[in-house]
């Protein structure tokens, strides 16, 4: 190689060039299928950097050609060089769904695209998220310029005081500077695209996705909203209508209520709005659709009958999500009900905002209990988690009088299923989101099987939640009375002389 980076290194060597092509290869870096060579170059130096331009660098001509005239070793450089350029070579997803776009290349602007100190990857603080977006247009043959707001005068930089704390600044960074030429309307102004959410569209099973249509569905049948009933089904039973026509199952799904863009579950059921004003964007910084409630007192409250609200729907949320099929996704702190004050950017606020309150466990410990009750229910009961769509033979939906959901009704909030575990077994799934309680009449069972009452959103500790074997046997002789903003579960077991 004739690259004047290389000039100091033994390039004379034969195989050193295989060696650069691989450390150079980013795409090869990440999957770590080279791993193995870099290890054998130097174990200590590989365990601590992982960067394998770095150890390619330093380590010491005798070793690098000492390890190059193994065949073994060789061999499988080679082996991985030509791999890699085939990879290059072949047709990924974009190149195979859209080969004819008029979209050739796309320019990608983050504000946390960084350097390290030898390659333009990723590295540190946000700079992984743009790093795991370049990452997955690799994978995807999506032709990407990676523009960084670091360019120049930069987006921020962070500096340590001299009383040893941490302190952001804030540059003016002027877009006209980057490297680009911005699209513009007849009038001047900027062209702007709205591009619709893409959740479920990418084929390969590798892939699986934060769902965000499962938060906001979640989100908005609880909250009481119209025409939910059918959306909510769907995503607790693993969004089978986003992912099942791109070739996945339920598994492709991570569904969340919560994550750390946005409120915590405290704060969604606590605010009506977002409140941003301390990051000093004037309140125009974070989501403006957060498919929240208050119940009538914004923020923290005194009123009994207010927090008795927040305290169920914060259940209700906590057991659709353990219910659902797919993977699920607890935001840090939910389990105790840490709160940010309404603030649902606070990346920026180090300070007791952002920080967690260690004395909420004590305070919210029933919420603790019931979040660690709901894993386990969800760990005993298996078929809530497989990795496949329910058939009608698994599951079965009805409303308050035994038929079949209204689900053109788009007023109706009130529905549940019965999920068939194996031979006998069966649980039962009531939901009510509106303002009133619902009477549900409980399916017939085999002789000598009996309804047991396992989670009720509407009652205090320890009667909301019973560990295996302990549930409470129910009356199936009269309906159920399942109240406002309230979910419930049964379990189906052999009845107790």
């Amino acid at each position: 190689m004739s690259e004047p980076s290389y000039n100091l290194l033994p390039t004379e060597i034969e195989g050193f060039d295989s060696l650069a092509e691989l450390a150079l290869d980013m795409r090869w870096s990440w999957n770590h299928v080279t791993g193995d060579v870099w290890r054998k170059l130097d174990p200590d130096l590989w365990e601590h950097t992982h960067n394998p331009w770095v150890v390619r660098q330093t380590v010491s001509r005798d070793q690098i050609k000492r390890v190059l005239a193994d065949p073994i070793f060789r061999k499988d450089v080679d082996g991985l060089v030509e791999a890699s350029r085939k990879a290059a070579k072949a047709p990924a997803w974009f190149q195979k769904n859209h080969s004819d776009a008029p979209l050739k290349c796309a320019a990608y602007f983050s504000m946390e695209f960084m350097l390290s100190e030898a390659l333009p990857i990723y590295s540190g603080g946000l700079g992984n998220v743009a790093g795991d977006q370049l990452k997955a247009a690799s994978d995807l043959g999506v032709a990407v310029v990676g523009v960084g707001l670091l360019y120049q005068q930069g987006y921020f930089r962070q500096v340590i005081d001299k009383d040893g704390a941490q302190q952001a600044l804030y540059p003016y960074n002027d877009p006209g500077q980057l490297p680009i030429t911005p699209l513009r309307q007849p009038n001047g102004e900027w062209l702007r695209l709205e591009i619709a959410s893409q959740v479920g569209s990418f084929s390969e099973r590798r892939w699986v996705e934060w769902n965000g249509r499962y938060r906001d569905d979640v989100r908005r049948f609880w909250r009481g909203d119209d025409g939910m009933l059918g959306l909510f089904a769907s995503r607790i039973c693993g969004s089978a209508d986003i992912y099942s026509r791109s070739g996945k199952g339920p598994e492709g799904s991570i569904n969340f209520v919560t994550c750390h863009d946005g409120f915590t579950l405290n704060d969604l059921v606590s605010y009506r709005d977002k409140h941003n004003e301390a990051n000093g964007e004037n309140n125009h910084d974070g989501a403006g659709a957060n498919f929240s409630e208050n119940y009538s007192a914004e923020g923290e409250t005194k009123d009994a009958v207010i927090e008795t609200v927040r305290k169920r729907q914060i259940k209700n949320f906590l057991l659709t999500l353990f219910i659902s099929r797919g993977a699920s996704m607890l935001l840090g702190g939910d389990e105790f009900r840490r709160a940010q004050g309404g603030n649902n950017n606070a990346y920026c606020q180090d300070n007791e905002t952002s920080w967690y309150d260690w004395c909420d466990l004590e305070r919210h410990r029933e919420i603790y209990h019931f979040v660690k009750g709901m894993i386990a229910f969800r760990g005993e009961h298996p078929v809530l988690s497989k990795e496949q769509f329910y058939t009608d033979v698994e599951i079965h939906w009805f409303g308050p009088q035994g038929g079949l959901p209204n689900w053109a009704d788009s007023r109706r909030k009130d529905l549940a299923c019965m999920i068939h575990e194996n031979g006998r077994d069966a649980l039962l799934l009531m939901f009510n989101a509106s303002t009133d309680g619902i009477d549900f009449g409980l399916p017939a069972l085999p002789q000598g099987i009996r309804w047991h009452l396992a989670v009720n959103t509407s009652r205090s500790a320890p009667q909301d939640l019973f560990t295996a074997g302990e549930e409470m046997a129910a009356d199936s002789s009269k309906p159920y009375n399942l109240e406002a903003r309230s979910s419930a579960i049964f379990v189906a077991r052999k009845q107790v002389a």
